[in-house]
């Protein structure tokens, strides 16, 4: 019996011409059909591709290629600002901007108010540990856990029904 020869598969790619359109859809900002005539391909052609993952992960890394040289560009932009504003206002709100993307100031939505944290766990008494430990603050601490000492439940344990104290 012979076996049929297994076809090698390739990694799916990008070709020329669809990146081409890629390129032309991110940095150019056109339309797709714009973008698949720049490319010298048919519409569909372009907007079947784009559904395809392997074209998804590639129009991804172009996105972020364009946002982190559009990035450098407003950074230099925003320094320009600071040094060259007749706006004390502006040369303020810049000089802030640097110092966030510096990590010197903290985003203003982090500033919430702080509030106090009270955490009560209630545990079964068939399933309470030893308490040894009561501190000043009230904090109750237990002895380390003990792997050893734990009890593996394989089967699922009913609680008892409750009473029926509602007499009609």
């Amino acid at each position: 019996m012979s076996v049929p020869a297994v076809k090698p598969t390739r990694a799916p790619q990008v070709r020329p011409r669809l990146r081409v359109a890629l390129h032309a859809l991110v940095y150019d900002g056109l339309t797709i059909g714009d973008a698949a005539k720049k490319a010298g391909m048919a519409y569909e052609a372009v907007r079947v591709a784009l559904h395809r993952p392997h074209v998804q992960a590639h129009l991804a890394s172009v996105k972020r290629e364009r946002l982190g040289l559009e990035s450098l560009r407003s950074f230099h932009t925003v320094t320009d600002l600071r040094d060259n504003s007749a706006s004390d206002k502006v040369r303020l709100d810049a000089s802030k901007v640097i110092m966030t993307a510096a990590g010197d100031l903290e985003p203003e939505r982090n500033h919430g108010p702080s509030t106090a944290l009270a955490l009560q766990i209630i545990v079964s008494p068939q399933h309470a540990l030893p308490m040894s430990i009561t501190t000043a603050g009230g904090v109750i601490e237990a002895p380390p856990f003990d792997p050893t000492a734990f009890r593996v439940v394989h089967a699922v344990e009913h609680l008892p029904e409750p009473a029926d104290d509602d007499g009609d």
